[in-house]
């Protein structure tokens, strides 16, 4: 029968023992346990062993991967969520329960770690637990060594007997030594992610910030994040790094999350929220190149506090707007690279980016110099919120490099998805994978698995 766009509605269902998720090109399907497979078929392509990017995973995991026993008192779970979510929890209940909590834990690629639990049974699940990024680039080592092996399942089975500096060595890290494997050990798994470990990786190979490192208490994102980067680490004090420390971890399931907003600094915990976390690196960020701008760059300032970074950006921001007033202010921006909407609205000369800066009260005007040289370029949205964007050439297309609410605050899905399906509309034939929709369901994304099914299976 010849297939129609029609015959496959998004969606899916649970049917003997496996998930099926459908998707407008195609469907995929997996099988959670046993051992967990996954094949996926289009319109244009036969059956395929695929892995599965089951980020609706994460949202379900209140439900499909915890006993509501387990759960903070008694949250409420929305009807139509659990509805929505309820094949998954079917499919994926004939995981082990232990199985289950150790990779509930973990924000991505969930498919590979029941791959390698199942493959590689307790020693594996210990590997987990007890150095949760250790044991993830082992399930996912096809990634970190080179060439990509063909059998990851077996090279996983065989990495889980070596010692720990060994599996460093083959990982491909530049210092193989205890601290190394210590740092590793102090990630939580909730803030583990391929992105983050291959920065983490290189930064590692720089004695100064193995010690810096060492004596941090909590190695979260906002940690790393900062010791990763070659800029920012140099003028990060130690206590600048123990107070990120101090930051609610990314995925808390206990309720206690960051009241969002842009003067929040403490939770009801007494931790510092994430919020407060990004705002000062992106700061950070912004203090160095404005310093740069200024002629500065020989005496970059140092970063001991959150509190200290604000002042010091404050500092530079006015300094800095008073020499855009002398060197930019009359000079002509490029035409904008995209259409403007109704809501999203191109920033085209000196005077409206200066405007922008002190009405949404953050350094965009440092921007000027980036946008004469075709860099970047700055949109204003007006709804569903106030914000400001920032759009960079990347391998062809102008791509999202920020979308920030006044003075840096984080903006809402809504807000995103806005200037995300802007970006789409505007750039035809823009790749859904130069278009990252953060928050969004999206069923269908799959990556191919060269070389990493160790059964010859059909999905039926």
């Amino acid at each position: 029968m010849e297939e129609t766009a029609g015959e496959f509605r998004p969606g899916m269902v649970c049917c003997g023992g496996k998930l099926y998720l459908f998707d407008r090109s195609g469907v995929t399907v997996v099988r959670p346990w046993g051992p967990p497979m996954a094949w996926r078929r289009t319109k244009t392509q036969p059956w395929r062993h695929v892995r599965p990017a089951l980020f609706t995973l994460a949202g379900a995991a209140s439900l499909a991967w915890e006993d509501a026993a387990g759960d903070a008192a008694g949250a409420s779970v929305d009807a139509d969520a659990e509805k929505r979510v309820s094949p998954i929890v079917e499919a994926f209940s004939v995981v082990p329960q232990e199985v289950r909590a150790v990779v509930a834990a973990f924000s991505e690629r969930h498919f590979a770690l029941l791959a390698f639990a199942h493959s590689c049974g307790g020693p594996g699940l210990e590997l987990l637990r007890s150095n949760p990024a250790l044991g993830f680039m082992v399930a996912t080592n096809w990634i970190w060594h080179k060439p990509a092996v063909k059998r990851p399942q077996r090279s996983a089975r065989s990495l889980v007997r070596k010692k720990r500096r060994d599996i460093l060595a083959w990982l491909g890290f530049p210092r193989c030594g205890e601290a190394e494997v210590r740092i590793l050990g102090r990630i939580p798994a909730a803030d583990v992610r391929v992105q983050m470990l291959f920065y983490l990786r290189e930064a590692l190979g720089n004695p100064a910030v193995v010690r810096a490192l060492g004596f941090t208490p909590l190695l979260n994102r906002h940690v790393l994040r900062v010791a990763a980067d070659q800029a920012l680490f140099p003028c990060t004090a130690p206590s600048l790094l123990g107070e990120l420390s101090r930051i609610v971890p990314s995925s808390n399931r206990s309720g206690n999350r960051a009241t969002r907003g842009p003067n929040v600094r403490l939770t009801s915990a007494g931790s510092i929220s994430a919020e407060a976390g990004w705002k000062a690196i992106h700061e950070m960020g912004d203090t160095l190149r404005m310093y740069a701008d200024l002629g500065r760059a020989a005496a970059p300032p140092c970063f001991r506090s959150i509190d200290q970074v604000e002042r010091l950006h404050h500092e530079a921001t006015l300094a800095h707007r008073r020499e855009i007033g002398r060197r930019y202010l009359g000079a002509e921006f490029p035409p904008p690279p995209l259409p403007g909407v109704e809501n999203i609205i191109p920033v085209t000369t000196p005077e409206m980016l200066l405007a922008e800066s002190l009405e949404m009260g953050h350094c965009v005007d440092s921007y000027a110099g980036r946008i004469l040289d075709g860099g970047v370029y700055i949109y204003r949205v007006t709804h569903p919120e106030r914000a400001t964007v920032s759009v960079v050439p990347r391998g062809g297309w102008w791509r999202l490099e920020d979308c920030l609410g006044p003075g840096n605050a984080a903006v809402g899905q809504d807000t995103k998805y806005e200037v995300l399906q802007w970006l789409a509309k505007t750039q035809e034939g823009l790749p859904s994978a130069a278009n990252t929709l953060v928050g969004l369901e999206n069923l269908g994304i799959c990556a191919e698995a060269d070389g990493y099914a160790e059964e010859d299976d059909t999905p039926f």
